[in-house]
């Protein structure tokens, strides 16, 4: 690949790195218990179903809880169209709930349907484990919030339902920050859909069923880990399903399709052959038009049409792939060096092994760094943050590209093979418990001991020397030597 076509990988890059942080940032929304003090969402039985002719979403959904206290009330957000019509217990009681449209209160552009549960106003003792609650009506999207890959829409030609576009209940309060800060909770998810017999449902979980009756067909999956978001997509999906891997496309994508497909399995076998095997029940790429953002769940992927036309573009999958091995962060405020910077490293190694792209590693760090020096340049409060910083001051953004420098510069200083032991002994020691960024840092110095080393990871995780270096050097090759 030439410099010109690499430049404007990276830039495209630049774009997607937006659309998925946008998502990761705006879906910490879904909180855990130690946030609230209050029940905390751990099964979700979603039954869908849809008017198309007049646009409209219908839905009945069983959500089971945990850390219930007597007279608790669960806070609920749905999209500012969709109106709860009914909210019961398992007998068939019925819940007190109020639910009113409002804007964040931090976000005024943002609306959402807030509802209120409240708990203990209920004749049921069986209330506090379960609630089912029914509710109907639109989704428009929200591009009108700058969020404009979040299109959503009820369509046959194509028809998305996440939490981006709070198309399923999700816990929270009407405040960015709050939401934010609770961090992520992750769930059983068990969805039905039914739609006409012309369309397919696609999901990132385990197909239980297909069963056609009068002109429909109800799809039910069930995930086959714990979930932080539900995605469901519905077309004229076309599918290439083997014992791991399941790509659903859309049908004038066959032959891109094909190429996804063997390129995953090869990517898949790279990482394991790195980093270790994992866990591992199946993995879905489900195509979405360009624009709508490319995202990824546990076990799934929510990749561009540009990735399955384009196979420049298929570093973006070797991106999301790479996201299977990641170790949770329990950070309060997450960097993400350790999963983003890493994977948009991986992304040009892969891409120049798997792809025959010679040299697309260091021209595409030639552009980071290039990038970096005119970002330092007029941005004084990024060239002084260092990278243990970026998540509490919202800057994450610079975790994609000043972490793929700093992994690069590491696997430069130590070549290839202690650079994925490393790497490998790190997931392997947090593989069960999650890990904070200290302590992927001490994993480092620990693994390749050596004052190069150290410095390398004092400069560039807990000072803004990096960023004078990146200043001070004229070429990646003078920061490099």
């Amino acid at each position: 690949m030439n410099l010109k076509s690499n430049t404007d990988m990276i830039k495209q890059q630049f774009v997607i790195g937006h659309l998925r942080l946008t998502s990761v940032a705006f879906f910490c929304l879904f909180v855990c218990c130690a946030a609230f003090s209050k029940p905390v969402i751990n099964n979700y039985n979603l039954k869908f179903s849809f008017d198309f002719s007049q646009s409209r979403l219908f839905c009945k959904a069983e959500l089971s809880f945990s850390n219930v206290k007597q007279n608790d009330t669960l806070n609920l957000l749905l999209y500012r169209l969709l109106k709860v019509k009914s909210i019961k217990d398992t007998r068939g009681n019925d819940i007190a709930f109020d639910q009113h449209v409002t804007s964040f209160s931090d976000w005024e552009a943002l609306q959402v349907n807030s509802i209120s549960v409240f708990l203990g106003e209920s004749k049921s003792q069986d209330t506090g484990k379960t609630i089912i609650i029914e509710y109907e009506g639109f989704l428009l999207g929200y591009t009108e919030t700058g969020m404009s890959y979040v299109k959503d829409n009820i369509d046959p030609n194509f028809t998305i339902l996440r939490m981006d576009c709070y198309a399923y209940p999700i816990q929270g309060m009407p405040n960015w920050e709050i939401n934010r800060a609770a961090g992520l909770s992750y769930f059983d998810y068990t969805i039905s859909v039914t739609v006409p017999d012309t369309l397919f449902v696609a999901n990132g979980g385990q197909l239980i069923s297909q069963n056609r009756k009068n002109g429909s067909v109800e799809f039910v999956y069930r995930n086959f880990k714990p979930a932080w978001r539900i995605d469901i997509g519905i077309g004229k999906y076309a599918t290439l399903v083997d014992d791991r891997f399941s790509v659903f496309y859309f049908p004038g994508d066959s032959s891109g399709a094909g190429i996804v497909a063997l390129s995953v399995k090869k990517a898949f076998s790279l990482y394991s052959n790195w980093f270790g095997e994992v866990p591992f029940s199946g993995y879905s790429i489900i195509e979405i038009p360009d624009g709508w953002g490319s995202q990824t769940d546990v076990t799934s992927i929510l990749q561009s049409a540009s990735a399955f036309k384009d196979e420049s573009r298929i570093y973006e999958l070797y991106h999301e792939l790479s996201h299977i091995w990641n170790i949770p962060s329990i950070d309060k405020n997450p960097c993400r060096l350790e999963s983003e910077g890493l994977a948009m490293f991986l992304q040009y190694l892969v891409t120049e092994k798997l792809n025959d792209k010679h040299g697309i590693l260091d021209s595409s760090a030639t552009i980071v760094f290039t990038n970096l020096k005119s970002k330092f340049a007029g941005d004084s409060v990024a060239f002084n943050t260092p990278m243990k910083d970026y998540g509490w001051k919202q800057m994450t953004d610079l975790s994609y590209t000043k972490g793929m420098l700093f992994f690069y510069l590491l696997y430069k200083s130590v070549g290839e093979i202690e650079f994925m032991k490393t790497i490998k002994d790190y997931y392997s020691v947090y593989r069960n418990k999650g890990a904070t960024l200290d302590e992927f840092a001490r994993v480092i110095v620990a693994k390749l001991k050596s004052k190069q080393i150290d410095t390398l990871v004092n400069d560039w995780i807990y000072t803004n020397k990096s960023s004078q270096n990146i200043m001070n050097k004229k070429a990646l090759q003078d920061l490099t030597e």
